[in-house]
């Protein structure tokens, strides 16, 4: 499945004109997230927060995969780094995410 794919399956997301990446509001999102945690069929290798205007404000996180660790211990390891960054954010409603995401 392929990050496209399943933004569409989640009903979410719109494209971003000048880029062609999918932007997601804060409870989509979320969705996401918790849709991969479970799902365990993507890693989260980090994202980008823009605002309403779809600028980069410069806020962004990674996640490196740990080769100790199974793909599905590190798909929920990126899942948590994604939720724990978000969450950190002061106006994470009124922003949009990109999400950077590979299938496992």
């Amino acid at each position: 499945m392929t990050e496209k794919t399943l933004y569409r399956q989640l009903g979410i997301g719109r494209t971003r004109q000048l880029t062609g990446e999918v932007l997601l509001s804060y409870q989509e999102v979320l969705a996401a997230i918790c849709y991969i945690c479970e799902a365990e069929n993507f890693i989260i290798f980090g994202g980008d927060v823009l605002n309403t205007k779809d600028e980069y404000i410069y806020a962004c996180w990674n996640y490196e995969i740990d080769n100790t660790l199974s793909p599905m211990a590190n798909a929920r390891f990126s899942c948590q780094k994604a939720l724990a960054y978000i969450s950190l954010l002061e106006n994470k409603e009124s922003c949009n995410y990109i999400l950077v995401l590979d299938s496992i």
